[in-house]
């Protein structure tokens, strides 16, 4: 496996600083509502986790025992959503939304698939790092699922029962 290209190299950097900011919005979040401080701290420090293994990931690759295949995801597709995640990051912390708020604004975030599948892109035919890999998407669907289990109560009433 060869290391990675420039603009590859570019997408993994991007991708970890996505986690990173999740990461503050999850801490701002513990913050902001003490009965979810736990909650949401928690989160935050898996996204620092997930930022932390990207790097790990970054660093396998360009030695050559990963591959990074970025598929379809361009470099500016990255960085706007990059963008998108600062600007809300920005409105979030200039006018705190309400938990229901918290909680669409995350839902939709970790439901994108630059935030879902970011450990779907890197392939190895290493037993011990193909494991790794598989237990990292695992855990990335156990986080999105405490998240929605979490969410349910602050779910929009007039979708309830549906």
């Amino acid at each position: 496996m060869s290391p990675l290209k420039g603009y590859q190299s570019k997408i993994v950097v991007l991708l970890t600083q996505q986690e990173l900011i999740l990461a503050e919005l999850y801490r701002f979040y513990a913050g902001l509502y003490p009965d979810l401080r736990d909650f949401w701290s928690e989160l935050s420090r898996e996204q620092m986790e997930h930022a932390t293994w990207i790097e790990y990931c970054y660093k396998k690759a360009e030695e050559g025992a990963l591959s990074f295949e970025e598929g379809k995801i361009k470099t500016y597709t990255v960085e706007s959503f990059v963008k998108y995640l600062e600007e809300n990051l920005a409105k979030v912390k200039e006018k705190a939304p309400s938990p229901q708020g918290a909680f669409s604004l995350a839902l939709g975030i970790e439901n994108s698939l630059l935030i879902k599948r970011v450990f779907d892109h890197f392939q190895s035919g290493d037993h011990e790092l193909t494991t790794l890999l598989g237990s990292l998407r695992e855990k990335k669907k156990e986080h999105l699922k405490r998240l929605e289990i979490q969410a349910t109560p602050f779910a929009n009433p007039s979708r309830r029962g549906r």
